[in-house]
């Protein structure tokens, strides 16, 4: 049997524990800056898109801000330009109305009444004769500011109660009054005077 004698010095196994340690430290370091510094760029750019994001939003609301001012005066503007048409086209209807009642004779009604603008006049009365009817369409056509009337007519039967219940005929006119409004208003401030 062979023995086998080593008579040199054993090698010591190098301890690599503080060299894996030591890399394991530089790794997760580097790995933390690389973590940081990405975060911190991302961060920067998210920084300056809601920085863009703010700065065009404050923009818009300038301009928004311009624009209703611009359009509440344009509004005003043609409020006020509306106000002056209409005070413009105004026509004293009710004082035209007292004059045409004022004219009916006794016996005369008015059933309905209206302006239609540009001087022209729809009437439905009711007289008890057909003098009433005639007395009234004359007292139209006298009138220096009533250019035209036309007048349609139908007789219609009406049972009286104050006269013993006797039917008697109704006279239904529909006129149709053009004039002139410069006129009529002419005469009105002639009137006040």
């Amino acid at each position: 049997m062979m023995v086998d004698i080593n008579l040199l010095d054993e090698k010591e196994k190098r301890n690599i524990a503080p060299y894996l340690f030591l890399f394991c430290t530089i790794v997760m370091v580097l790995s933390m800056s690389l973590f940081i510094m990405t975060s911190h760029n991302h961060l920067q750019e998210e920084k300056a898109s809601v920085e863009e994001s703010i700065s065009r939003i404050q923009t818009e609301q300038k301009l928004l801000q311009q624009t209703n001012s611009n359009d509440k005066q344009a509004a005003r503007d043609d409020l006020q330009e509306k106000a002056i048409t209409v005070e413009a086209t105004l026509f004293p209807t009710v004082d035209l109305l007292e004059r045409m009642v004022a004219l009916l004779p006794k016996d005369g009604y008015f059933l309905t009444y209206a302006y239609e603008g540009s001087g022209e006049v729809t009437i439905d009365t009711q007289f008890d004769s057909m003098q009433d009817l005639a007395k009234y369409t004359n007292a139209l056509n006298q009138e220096d500011y009533i250019d035209d009337v036309s007048v349609s007519m139908e007789t219609q039967d009406v049972l009286e109660t104050q006269n013993g219940g006797e039917i008697l005929p109704r006279y239904l006119a529909h006129y149709s009054i053009q004039m002139e409004e410069a006129k009529y208003e002419k005469g009105q401030d002639t009137n006040e005077d």
